[in-house]
């Protein structure tokens, strides 16, 4: 049987406003919903920034398809120490 996989979730949007102002809009039930169904699980924040066509979501779906592809071969548990934080 293979272990659910969490989800992505948007935390904060950025837009940009009246005078190329950005806003952020941040989306706290969101994340305490997020942070309640994980109580006993490492959470990893992941933010990437940068311009229009320029990789973001590239960077981001290689990512989540390789800790999928891990989390089928190998427990990553022994790999989140190697984290810097």
């Amino acid at each position: 049987m293979e272990a659910a996989f969490p989800s992505t979730r948007q935390l904060v949007d950025f837009k940009s406003g009246d005078d190329d102002v950005e806003e952020a809009k941040f989306f706290d039930d969101e994340l305490r919903r997020t942070l309640c169904e994980c109580m006993d699980t490492p959470v990893m924040v992941v933010s990437v920034t940068g311009v229009f066509r320029s990789g973001k979501s590239f960077l981001l779906n290689l990512m989540v398809t390789y800790l999928r592809h891990l989390s089928k071969t190998v427990s990553i548990v022994p790999y989140l120490e190697l984290l810097p934080f």
